[in-house]
Formats: structure tokens, C-alpha cells, sequence
């Protein structure tokens, strides 16, 4: 962490580029796989929460701010996470963000930055809202609200494979001639998929 402790900016960049990585490949649509939706989320809210954690000269009004923050991310996560659509494709879950979801981001982003502009007028440390935290905390949203989403289709997870890159590209290739083929899951609300869910742990039991 010496690097990153002198050279902050270098998160900001790798983050920004993850997150540019995953918005293009999922507007085209990618296999809907149990790593890819946790690991980004989990790995960048840990990094904001270990930068916070470092941090000195915090007081109780940062890390109220910091809360605050905080329900805003995972709001517009879980808003962003409703308008991901979920596909089956060869047998297994696929996803792919739609006009809204990338709507739902810029308006977040937009929020995000407000909320960080106002807190530095009232005084927040800016060491207690770092990028990797507020970007994680989105992201932490929407793979709740995707993965119960998914869960409660009863539709497979992709599996890990080596040829993953390859099978992302030539759908890509497919959707921009006008060829892929899905079939798109029926819409359910979050009521009705936390229900699907629960309902169906309880029978397992």
C-alpha cells in the first residue's frame, strides 16, 4: 500500500477504469457470473473503507456525512440494479444494462458529486468520502438487487470458463449485426423476487 499511499491518484485512475470496463461490457450484455458481480463491489468498498479507516483527523460529523453518502450510493445502486436486464443465453444468466441503466448511473454520479460538494462546504474531510468508497458502495446496490433478481428467476449462474473473453466479444459481434438471440426473463418486482427467494429457502429447509 506504500505506492498507493504516495500516489493516490493512481486508485482514482484504476477505478475509473473498472468502471469503464464494466459499463461497456455490460451495455452489450455479459454471462451473469457469481465473481464478476461481487468482486468489483467488494474489492473497491474494502479499498474506500481502508482509506477512511487510515485517515487522520476525522470526527463524528465526517463520518456522519460519510453515512450519509453511503445510503445515497446504495439507493442509486439498488435503482440502477432494477433496470439491469437479465437473459438466458446457452442455458445460463446473461445481463445487460439498458438506456436506463445508464441513465440511472449519470444521474447518480451527478447526485454523488452534489452531495460530496456539499459536505466539503460543510466541512468533511475529503479523506472521509474517497471515490473508491462512493463507487463501491453503487456497485454494492446493484449486485444485491441483481443477484436476488437473479436468484429468484431459478435460472443458472454462468460458470467460470477460459474462453469467458472470447464468448463476451462474439456476442458483442452478434448483438451489433442484429443476431443474438436471448431469451429475456418475465419482469418481477424486488417484493415479488425477495418473496420468489425467501420462499424458496424455507422449502429447501
Amino acid at each position: 500500500m506504500d505506492v498507493l499511499d504516495k500516489h493516490p491518484w493512481l486508485i482514482v485512475v484504476a477505478v475509473l477504469a473498472l468502471v469503464a470496463y464494466l459499463i461497456v461490457r455490460r451495455l452489450s450484455g455479459e454471462p451473469l457470473n457469481a465473481r464478476d458481480l461481487c468482486g468489483p463491489p467488494l474489492i473497491l468498498t474494502g479499498i474506500g473503507v481502508y482509506e477512511v479507516l487510515k485517515a487522520d483527523g476525522l470526527n463524528p460529523a465526517d463520518y456522519a456525512w460519510a453515512a450519509g453518502g453511503v445510503v445515497i450510493g446504495i439507493g442509486f445502486g439498488a435503482l440502477r440494479g432494477s433496470t439491469v436486464r437479465l437473459f438466458v443465453k446457452n442455458g445460463v444468466l446473461w445481463q445487460r444494462y439498458t438506456g436506463r441503466t445508464f441513465v440511472v448511473w449519470i444521474v447518480s454520479l451527478v447526485a454523488s458529486g452534489g452531495f460530496a460538494l456539499l459536505a466539503k462546504f460543510a466541512g468533511m474531510h475529503p479523506e472521509a468520502r474517497p471515490t473508491t468508497l462512493a463507487i463501491g458502495i453503487g456497485l454494492l446496490g446493484e449486485m444485491a438487487v441483481v443477484g436476488l433478481r437473479a436468484l429468484a428467476s431459478g435460472q443458472r449462474f454462468s460458470p467460470e470458463s477460459r474462453d469467458r473473453h472470447a464468448v463476451v466479444h462474439d456476442h458483442m459481434r452478434q448483438t451489433l449485426r442484429g443476431e443474438a438471440k436471448r431469451e429475456d426473463i418475465a419482469p418481477m418486482t424486488l417484493r415479488d423476487s425477495f418473496n420468489t427467494v425467501t420462499g424458496r429457502t424455507r422449502d429447501e429447509r
